[in-house]
């Protein structure tokens, strides 16, 4: 069998390629731009839109999957731009309007949320208190340009629909009309309030999906691919990769599917992984 000698890394952003309230940190920049110039690939694989991802560019990537694979770019070509069927997102408003869930609408250059999703934590609420998805969420809404009200939408097209609430009876409804149509992904619990955060988007796209897009366009086997992630919204992925790697302080949930675990970013999770993967010189 030949040996792949380049590798295709996929990393998560939020709780992978950095933790909430820290910078990125200098060994994982480090890391990323020895492994593209010894030859290997990598790419952002987030659940973030395109906007959200802008900042992160300047350290070198080779392409990114954002919004949870609805969109794709890579060489300079958009592989998949997939937005949700206009009556879908009709009804899954209502659902969660009727059990006071509150969500926000994702396009690729922006996010109309609720104001009401901030409101739900208090002051004094830290992010090692969250998950990383709803830290992302939360620190979004600092920003006018990647975060608006959800009353100024106007009709664009959406990616994704994410969701947070109490509920257990309405989460239960979004499931089951997600069904066989449109995938369904459920975060672990929030802080100690209960809380439920999750996100929805069209069956034909995912996170898995996009790598195999991705390697599909390039005419390489999966068997060359790396994937890191934290939470379930990395599920496809880590299932994807050839060798899926689960940051220390990722859901315990995802790291049962894990070929190996690293240390977390703040410890130099990326960094050390890629010196184990042979990607790089220690």
């Amino acid at each position: 069998m030949i040996k792949l000698e380049k590798k295709y890394i996929f990393i998560d952003v939020d709780g992978t390629l950095f933790e909430h309230g820290y910078d990125v940190p200098k060994s994982a920049i480090k890391a990323i731009k020895e492994a593209r110039k010894n030859g290997h690939k990598v790419f952002l694989c987030t659940g973030r839109n395109k906007a959200s991802i802008q900042k992160f560019l300047p350290i070198g990537f080779d392409g990114f999957i954002c919004s949870a694979g609805s969109y794709i770019e890579t060489d300079n070509h958009i592989l998949i731009d997939e937005s949700m069927n206009e009556k879908t997102i009709l009804e899954l408003t209502e659902i969660a309007k009727r059990y006071h869930i509150y969500y926000s609408l994702e396009t690729t250059h922006i996010t109309y949320q609720q104001p009401e999703i901030t409101q739900l934590f208090a002051l004094g609420t830290t992010y090692d208190q969250l998950n990383s998805e709803m830290a992302r969420i939360i620190e979004n809404r600092k920003d006018e340009m990647k975060a608006k009200d959800l009353e100024d939408y106007q009709g664009e097209p959406i990616h994704k629909f994410v969701f947070i609430g109490k509920s257990k009876e309405g989460v239960k409804l979004l499931k089951d009309y997600c069904k066989e149509r449109l995938r369904f992904i459920l975060f672990d619990e929030i802080i100690s309030n209960d809380m439920i955060n999750g996100e929805i988007n069209d069956f034909t796209v995912s996170k898995g999906l996009g790598i195999q897009k991705i390697m599909d366009y390039y005419h390489v086997p999966l068997e060359a691919t790396i994937g890191f992630g934290d939470s379930m919204n990395d599920l496809e992925m880590i299932k994807t990769v050839h060798i899926g790697i689960v940051m220390e302080n990722g859901s315990e949930k995802l790291k049962r599917y894990a070929d190996t675990i690293t240390e977390s970013p703040l410890n130099n999770g990326i960094h050390n992984e890629f010196v184990r993967q042979g990607l790089i010189k220690a």
